[in-house]
């Protein structure tokens, strides 16, 4: 991924004597974990409601209707998210054939969330851009929650171009088997062994390097 983060406070650690620097120190380590919460609740909870408005009582039934985190945030696509900032949420079951206008419906269904992803960190950055600047040196908080928003639009922007992988369980897969059907047939014949690439791929960052220019370029222009 990008390095997007503007640094909090640049004196070496052991030159640092105030308390408040050590805290935001720790802090820190975890500063991308709101951000993935935020990613993944919102993607899966928007999927969820919007197949259950076009018809779909899967979603409701399976009680995915709810900006609970833990309803939606699956163990190895968070540590991933952590470690490698790509993973995914659980996924969010649904049933097309349910759907008044089938493929026009299923597109809302598969798209939508990752658009949501995309805005949501456009405005994190914003938001970031217009944090008002400390006049204080030694007050850190200002740094650490401008690179809190950043760390979250990093996340949110690059889990929507995640999506767009087409390999199950993402998004992606889906979208393509709806546009060209047998195309999306040929990719689920060969699931298995895209998904042990693609898992090869993030583990050794190269779905990082991959995308790591569109997400810096798109929060270099917001920010």
């Amino acid at each position: 991924m990008p390095s997007t983060l503007r640094a909090v406070n640049n004196r070496p650690y052991w030159e640092r004597k105030n308390t408040l620097d050590k805290l935001v120190d720790i802090l820190s380590f975890f500063i991308h974990v709101p951000g993935i919460v935020l990613a993944v609740t919102i993607h899966e909870y928007t999927k969820a409601a919007a197949s259950h408005m076009l018809g779909d009582p899967t979603p409701k039934n399976q009680k995915r209707l709810t900006l609970n985190p833990f309803k939606h945030l699956d163990a190895a696509g968070f540590l991933l998210l952590f470690l490698f900032r790509f993973g995914w949420g659980k996924p969010v079951e649904t049933r097309p054939f349910a759907y008044k206008k089938r493929k026009r419906d299923a597109l809302i269904v598969y798209t939508l969330p990752s658009v949501l992803n995309l805005l949501i960190g456009a405005l994190l950055g914003l938001a970031a851009r217009f944090m008002p600047a400390s006049a204080d040196v030694s007050d850190v908080w200002t740094g650490f929650f401008t690179n809190m928003l950043i760390a979250g639009a990093t996340i949110n922007i690059g889990y929507f171009f995640f999506n767009l992988i087409p390999v199950h369980p993402l998004d992606g897969a889906q979208v393509l088997s709806v546009i060209k059907p047998e195309w999306g047939m040929k990719v689920k014949l060969r699931e298995p062994y895209l998904q042990i690439a693609m898992m090869l791929m993030l583990c050794f960052g190269l779905l990082g390097q991959f995308f790591s220019g569109f997400i810096t370029g798109i929060i270099g222009v917001i920010y």
